[in-house]
């Protein structure tokens, strides 16, 4: 062991053999490890301060104390390994590495403000002990094997910054937005999580896309706005994703980019959750069919600033929007069998209830004259372009008035 505190102010300390054990702080210019032959070091305490950290064919592993590098972290000639297992690490500079581990053998934590880290492989939780988390807050993070994890867990929050990937992910949790204002778009690569995604936590407000070809696999749930947070989650491309339930806070928005089945996703026994007290999004020409079940939502949203939407109600299904909202069109399934087209007046009032069949319904929401082509089944688009009152949460439901046939 070496006593006293070490400085070198102007030369190079390379370790690349042996044991390094200081009980003092360390204080070099540039600070090596396996740089002539294989080499190692555990950083256990102290403070460690340095102009460049260099890995050659060598491990560091950062387990309690400081580690302030002024410059960068890079690697030389063969493979070196960065491993954070504890401790505090304040990079000045930019880190290249062909591994970065987070979480072997204990806890670790470290969020990335800045600089860009570029990494060929980055590994979780790397032994059953480990148990790493990685906040990206700032700068730019090339993950450029992908990220893996281990026989531990792991966690990535993204609230900030740039996340590149060149390989598929692989982790217990993953956040977007956690106490700050951030956004993800998968747009291809395999995301396999354990646990959940969140999108939205604490104070925070998060958005995630999934399109493209993207795959999402949540073995647990994906929370989206709970907690109080804002979160909103962006399903826009048929399929691609599993999950044991997309779970909707009263600040969560679900908005959907492809056709699909209301009464399957939104009834009972299907993937979302919570939908009555939160939001529905139709959008980029999207179109839900609701024959069946009974679907609650808080807030309804028809189209969207990415497009147009369409929800075909028919059949038994029953909608309840539970507050004010939005409602973009109507589709209405419409048969004519005079043989001509025929003009048909429509209106859309409050209702108290699904028996409401009051002759005097009072002044209508909206009204419009359609057109209906001759034919069994028609599909007649009505355009209303209305925001819906907000003490529509007391009545909950609408009706559809049209005439009596003829």
């Amino acid at each position: 062991p070496i006593h006293s505190p070490i400085t070198i102010s102007a030369g190079t300390l390379n370790l690349d053999g042996g044991t390094f054990v200081p009980s003092g702080s360390v204080n070099v210019d540039q600070l090596g490890v396996g740089i002539l032959s294989a080499g190692s070091h555990t950083q256990t305490g102290q403070t460690y301060t340095v102009g460049a950290l260099t890995l050659g064919s060598g491990t560091y592993t950062l387990s309690g104390g400081t580690l302030s590098v002024g410059g960068a972290v890079a690697n030389a000639s063969g493979t070196g390994t960065f491993a954070l297992d504890g401790g505090t690490f304040i990079p000045g500079g930019n880190v290249s590495v062909d591994h970065l581990h987070v979480g072997v053998d204990a806890s670790a934590n470290h969020t990335q403000t800045g600089g860009t880290y570029d990494v060929a492989t980055m590994l979780f939780g790397v032994r059953s002990g480990g148990n790493g988390a990685y906040r990206l807050a700032g700068g730019v993070l090339n993950a450029n094997g992908g990220i893996a994890l281990g026989a531990g867990s792991g966690t990535l929050v993204l609230n900030g910054g740039t996340l590149n990937l060149g390989g598929n992910v692989a982790l217990t949790h993953l956040v977007v937005g956690e106490n700050a204002s951030a956004a993800y778009t998968q747009s291809s690569r395999v995301f396999s999580l354990s646990g959940d995604l969140t999108v939205g936590s604490g104070s925070g407000n998060g958005t995630y896309r999934l399109c493209k070809t993207g795959q999402l696999q949540v073995g647990q749930k994906i929370a989206v706005g709970t907690g109080g947070a804002t979160g909103r989650f962006e399903w826009y491309r048929t399929g691609g994703l599993t999950a044991g339930e997309i779970a909707l806070g009263a600040t969560g928005t679900l908005a959907m980019g492809h056709d699909f089945d209301a009464d399957a996703l939104l009834g009972a026994g299907g993937l979302v959750s919570g939908l009555d007290a939160a939001t529905l999004e139709i959008t980029r020409g999207a179109a839900a069919d609701h024959d069946d079940d009974v679907i609650r939502a808080r807030v309804l949203r028809i189209g969207g600033n990415e497009g147009a939407g369409t929800y075909r109600l028919t059949g038994a299904g029953q909608l309840e929007i539970t507050s004010g909202g939005r409602i973009d069109s109507i589709e209405l399934c419409l048969a004519n069998e005079s043989g001509v087209p025929q003009t048909l007046e429509v209106e859309l009032h409050r209702a108290d209830h699904i028996w409401d069949y009051r002759a005097e319904p009072g002044a209508p929401l909206a009204k419009a004259t359609l057109i209906v082509s001759a034919g069994e089944a028609n599909w007649v688009s009505w355009t209303l372009g209305i925001d819906l009152p907000a003490d529509l949460v007391d009545a909950g439901l609408m009706s559809l008035l049209l005439p009596a046939p003829s």
